[in-house]
């Protein structure tokens, strides 16, 4: 298994239009979050870099149109292999056009799938990033912070005062939750809020039962 490498943190400034734009995109195209869509962004204007001089070789053209093929968004990327291979034949534009088409359906697969786990972790009153008063978790294949409840060892690491924002953190989450999980025709199979609700309601013990 390959090791991760470690990360560190760079501070960025954008524009307030800039940060609006980094916002609707991320919503729009389903990323992760902020981070995510920055990251892309730089390691493609990286490999740009890396082959701008190369790219009147045949090979090198292809190579850098295969390693960003899978990263960019299926408009943008047909622009680009178009300008990259503009001297390139019919057949050689139609292999890239199957490519791109096939990854526009794993976009929409992978967006359908970002969309459930959004919905899932709303529903443990989660984070898709680190936050205080949130611990590192898994359900199933979906990582995020799970909200840190008074059975967590890191519980009597927080302040009161973190406590008692995470507690209305997760009742704003749960008043979001009934504006976008469908109301089930039967009411006695209605369990859109039975996650939340638990762990709301061991907050709530576990503060009070500190004063």
């Amino acid at each position: 298994m390959k090791k991760k490498e470690p990360s560190i943190t760079k501070n960025s400034r954008f524009s307030i239009s800039q940060a609006n734009k980094i916002t609707e995109y991320v919503e729009k195209y389903s990323y992760e979050n902020d981070s995510e869509l920055i990251r892309i962004a730089v390691i493609l204007l990286m490999k740009y870099h890396d082959y701008e001089d190369k790219f009147e070789d045949y090979d090198e053209r292809m190579k850098f149109a295969e390693e960003i093929d899978p990263m960019i968004k299926t408009e943008k990327k047909q622009k680009c292999l178009e300008t990259i291979l503009i001297n390139s034949s019919d057949k050689e534009l139609e292999r890239f056009y199957f490519i791109t088409s096939k990854e526009r359906n794993d976009r929409t697969k992978n967006k359908i799938k970002s969309a459930k786990d959004k919905r899932m972790i709303l529903q443990y009153g989660g984070e898709s990033e680190s936050k205080v008063g949130y611990v590192l978790g898994y359900v199933n294949d979906v990582k995020f912070y799970k909200p840190i409840t008074p059975d967590y060892d890191e519980w009597n690491n927080l302040s009161k005062e973190d406590k008692e924002i995470l507690l209305l953190e997760l009742q704003k989450k749960r008043v979001d939750l009934e504006t976008i999980l469908t109301k089930p025709e039967n009411p006695s199979n209605d369990y859109r809020f039975s996650t939340i609700d638990r762990i709301i309601n061991k907050i709530e013990k576990g503060i009070s039962d500190e004063e």
